[in-house]
């Protein structure tokens, strides 16, 4: 086939329970440093957790969010803000114990290479889209112009780094691709991002025609994109 390679990955973890609806207090009750082994964390839409001010979050811009929990065999609690403060901790130092948690989860990378630039697909559990934190460390590549992301599923991330001027063809490919991927029913997100600096910001693709019929796409995204896509010329 030659247009895919395997970087190893510990195999994949069974899947998680899902959000646990108990009380969290059993969780946290062994305090701080007992929490701090399973601290994580997840990826969420914005409209999923409408109570988000009580909890311990990063908003992320695209109406996503992280939240930090503790993972546990019968699931993820959520941390909320008082219990933070009731510990006196530092929410700086909670989110980096969380994000060295997060690089312990199993996911497997595949890289999709045809020609057109590397696209990087993350499987793993049933939390991988919120390997979205790091995605820089799953590239091989330097990215310092971000990556076009899909999410079309919990379970799976879609990574393009933003290189030179094949990201045009790719950001047009994934976006025929995400139909596919998402399926009927619009999975975790059926669009496409530019994830820059710990940011979402959406991207989608137009299609138009001239006057005399041809086709024509044009993308479009915030100001930073446009700015990063002009530095790459023009469609080849």
């Amino acid at each position: 086939m030659g247009l895919f390679r395997r970087k190893p990955r510990p195999a994949a973890a069974p899947s998680p329970a899902p959000d646990a609806p108990v009380s969290r207090d059993d969780v946290f009750a062994g305090g701080l440093e007992a929490v701090r082994p399973l601290l994580i964390p997840r990826l969420r839409r914005a409209d999923q957790l409408p109570d988000r001010g009580d909890h311990v979050v990063r908003e992320l811009g695209g109406g996503f969010l992280a939240v930090l929990g503790a993972r546990t065999p019968s699931g993820t609690y959520f941390l909320r803000t008082g219990q933070m403060h009731g510990w006196g901790a530092d929410p700086v130092e909670l989110w980096s114990v969380g994000l060295h948690n997060l690089r312990r989860e199993p996911c497997e990378v595949t890289v999709f290479q045809p020609g057109q630039g590397p696209v990087y697909q993350v499987k793993g559990g049933a939390w991988t889209a919120t390997q979205l934190l790091r995605a820089e460390e799953l590239v091989d590549v330097a990215t310092p112009h971000g990556c076009v992301v899909a999410m079309p599923g919990e379970d799976l991330l879609v990574l393009h780094p933003l290189i030179d001027v094949n990201s045009y063809l790719r950001i047009m490919a994934l976006q025929d691709m995400l139909p596919r991927l998402c399926g009927p029913q619009g999975g975790f997100s059926d669009g496409l991002f530019h994830w820059r600096r710990g940011v979402l910001a959406p991207v989608r693709v137009v299609d138009q025609h001239e006057p005399d019929g041809t086709p024509v796409h044009s993308i479009q995204g915030d100001a930073e994109l446009a700015a990063i896509l002009r530095t790459f010329g023009n469609t080849p």
